[in-house]
Formats: C-alpha cells, sequence, structure tokens
C-alpha cells in the first residue's frame, strides 16, 4: 500500500520557521567560533554553515530533491549526517534518518514506506544501499559507494593568481 505523502499536512500555522536559520545565524553572528566536535576535529560556525549550503545545492541542483521530498540516511553519528540535517532542513526536505543498526531489509522497508527520493549512506553500509530499489541517488560517506559526500561539498579550486606585470617584464 502507498499513501501519497507529496502534500504533506496542511500547516497548523502559516507563521513559518525553518531550523536550518539556527545554522544561518550562529554562522553570521559567531563565524570563527567552534559550532561542531567530533573527536580531535572541531568546524567553525561558518564552515558548518558553508558545508551544509554546499550540499543543500547539490540535493536541489544535481539530485532536484525539492520540498518535501524525503532524504534516507543511514550512518553512524558524523558530521556529514548533521550537516545533511540542516541542508535538508534550508529546501525544505524530509530528513529521514535511520539506526545504523537495523538491517538491509529495514532499510529497504524505510526507503519505501517514506518514498525516499535519495539516500545519504555511510560506505560501510553498502548492503543497505543496494537493498533499495527505487532510489534516485546514493550519495556515499567514505569512498567506494555512490557519489562522494566530501568531493561534492567540497570548495571549488581558487584560480591561479595571475602574474604579476613586473615578474613579466
Amino acid at each position: 500500500m502507498s499513501i501519497d505523502l507529496s502534500g504533506g499536512l496542511p500547516p497548523v500555522s502559516t507563521r513559518v520557521m525553518n531550523l536550518a536559520n539556527f545554522l544561518t545565524e550562529s554562522a553570521r553572528r559567531h563565524p570563527g567560533d567552534i559550532g561542531f566536535v567530533w573527536g580531535e576535529k572541531t568546524w567553525t560556525w561558518a564552515e558548518m554553515e558553508a558545508r551544509s549550503a554546499a550540499f543543500a545545492a547539490v540535493l536541489q541542483g544535481r539530485f532536484g530533491l525539492k520540498k518535501g521530498d524525503r532524504l534516507l540516511v543511514q550512518s553512524a553519528n558524523n558530521n556529514q549526517m548533521f550537516e545533511a540535517m540542516f541542508a535538508c532542513w534550508r529546501i525544505g526536505a524530509v530528513w529521514v534518518p535511520a539506526n545504523f543498526r537495523q538491517s538491509p531489509d529495514d532499510i529497504a522497508f524505510l526507503a519505501q514506506s517514506s518514498q525516499a527520493k535519495g539516500m545519504l549512506c555511510e560506505a560501510s553500509f553498502p548492503e543497505h544501499a543496494a537493498a533499495c530499489d527505487g532510489l534516485g541517488f546514493v550519495v556515499g560517506i567514505g569512498e567506494g559507494l555512490g557519489e562522494d559526500y566530501e568531493a561534492l561539498v567540497a570548495p571549488p579550486p581558487r584560480p591561479a593568481p595571475a602574474a604579476s606585470r613586473s615578474a613579466t617584464r
């Protein structure tokens, strides 16, 4: 049985609050402050905002994810999972986190029942991604599964500086 979830639920209020604004405002107010800690690694608010915004742009521009669409997430906790959460909220998509201890069959059921358009999957769970039929795309956290998350959110390379006039004379 399939239920059409594309229309969502009617709003209780016309006031809108998007939790992605929390990240944007924190980056605006405290860009150089530590915003996220994972083990020994830290990210500033500005870095988290940039990575989340980059992934949101990829989800919309490359994969066509839009408001109300669902992104299934199969991963143990990591920074990419949280960045994806803010990216989904930013574009109005629904972030569908799964428990990393679930079986591939459980994840396949979640993909089907949530009507997920795509999946963010840690590379250590290839059998979970393979079990999900009908997904439009898979983004991998780590190498070897789908499109690489880190490559998708990496800032564009800076152009080489032009040679100065004095050096060419």
